[in-house]
């Protein structure tokens, strides 16, 4: 991959909610993440050891964040009937829907792995994100 093609990868994350990128080619991978004012390229180990200290202090806050399973497009109200699946300061049970990832025609359910209260949606409806993206912050109930 030439350092040009890095570049227009790295500048096609600005604007979107995506802040980690990885890809693999044969033999080879390229980590691509973003913080603050714009993106970097790390390696893994980097990448790991930055990520670390946000989940102690969040752990440490009773709050969880539940992220991304997929690549796609999020969708926060249910196809059908096109009511939100959740709004902030809903109660939620480990196992509940609070949204969807579509990628192509397929939807694939993002649900609750922690009983708690929504406290932020942290992904608009219809935005691309990627996997692994916080999608909603979950206050913990004990």
């Amino acid at each position: 991959m030439e350092v040009k093609e890095i570049e227009i990868l790295a500048a096609g994350m600005s604007g979107t909610g995506i802040v980690r990128l990885e890809l693999r080619l044969g033999n080879s991978m390229l980590q691509l993440s973003r913080a603050g004012r714009g993106p970097s390229v790390s390696n893994r180990r980097e990448a790991v050891a930055r990520e670390q200290p946000l989940e102690a202090v969040a752990a440490a806050s009773g709050e969880h964040f539940v992220c991304a399973p997929a690549v796609g497009r999020f969708v926060a109200h249910h196809p059908t009937t096109r009511e939100a699946f959740v709004d902030c300061g809903c109660v939620v049970r480990k196992g509940n829907v609070l949204g969807m990832i579509r990628c192509g025609s397929f939807l694939r359910e993002v649900t609750a792995d922690v009983e708690g209260r929504v406290r932020d949606v942290l992904a608009n409806d219809r935005s691309l994100v990627g996997f692994g993206q916080k999608l909603f912050a979950v206050e913990v109930s004990e």
